[in-house]
């Protein structure tokens, strides 16, 4: 849901890119997606600069990430019940 809101910005805001990007900094985090968490870790801290340039790439670079996250996660559960 928060990779979705953010590619659904026509033009970035800031404030919401910031906000949505630091939630998906904690919860990738917690879930153990460090790439995830380090991507939403970079689009707040450009944001927070006041800066949006570069920031519409990297938030479109999320998914893929998440999407390879996902898969890992998936690998790794099917190795551990197959033991």
């Amino acid at each position: 849901e928060i990779i979705t809101a953010l590619e659904s910005q026509d033009i970035i805001d800031p404030d919401f890119t910031r906000a949505r990007a630091h939630e998906m900094k904690g919860m990738a985090g917690n879930f153990g997606f460090q790439k995830l968490s380090d991507q939403a870790r970079n689009i707040e801290k450009i944001v927070k600069t006041g800066s949006i340039e570069g920031v519409q790439e990297m938030i479109l670079e999320l998914n893929p990430i998440y999407q390879q996250s996902r898969a890992d996660l998936d690998h790794w559960l099917r190795s551990k019940s197959s033991k």
